[in-house]
């Protein structure tokens, strides 16, 4: 059963043109970058309300983060 589909993905994949793969690329990379900058101020957000917010925000960021 591999054996047929891989074969058939390498015959798909051989096929793709160039333009083709880089926007693939490209889209997975800026997916990428948006994910991480996600990250990165939900941490900063929770870093600065750490002090002061309630449990419940801190429950809701927390959920929120997971949900990605």
């Amino acid at each position: 059963m591999l054996t047929p589909l891989l074969a058939l993905w390498a015959v798909s994949t051989a096929q793709m043109p160039d333009t083709t793969a880089r926007v693939r690329h490209g889209a997975a990379r800026q997916a990428l970058n948006d994910s991480i900058a996600a990250v990165q101020a939900a941490a900063v957000a929770f870093r600065v309300d750490l002090g002061t917010a309630s449990s419940d925000l801190v429950l809701a960021r927390a959920r929120r983060l997971r949900e990605r």
